[in-house]
């Protein structure tokens, strides 16, 4: 019987339902990122967008409030610059990358499926990445 729920209580559960998830969204997650280069950059790229609850974000909102703060936690990364970095995103609404993402014209972009976005939270958990600051 577990009397104390600690970190480690935390990390099974996220990892539990990583496991437990849909075929779909991880074969789309997998889709969108498993490339033979940049698959760090995609992945940092979707946990930055799906940092906000918004259906909608603007890629100078996602660069310079999430994309920052998440590479700075992540130390040993290297950050994108901003064009290379809406390059990734760009490239994460086409048929390579699963189309996880959609445009919302200029600049603007958000997740095709809400679940989508749940899911990727739930990897960037599992990689220490908490996201989800306006929850």
């Amino acid at each position: 019987m577990v009397t104390t729920i600690d970190r480690h209580h935390f990390r099974a559960g996220i990892k539990g339902a990583i496991e437990r998830s849909d075929v779909v969204l991880r074969t789309q997650y997998q889709k969108a990122v498993q490339k033979t280069r940049n698959t760090l950059d995609y992945e940092e790229a979707l946990w930055a967008l799906a940092d906000s609850t918004a259906d909608r974000r603007q890629v100078t909102d996602i660069y310079d409030s999430s994309y920052r703060r998440i590479m700075e936690s992540r130390g040993d990364r290297p950050f994108l610059r901003r064009d290379a970095f809406n390059q990734r995103l760009l490239s994460l609404r086409g048929e390579g990358h699963g189309r996880v993402v959609i445009g919302h014209g200029s600049g603007w972009f958000g997740f095709r499926e809400n679940l989508m976005r749940g899911y990727v939270r739930l990897r960037a958990e599992d990689q220490g990445i908490t996201l989800g600051r306006d929850i």
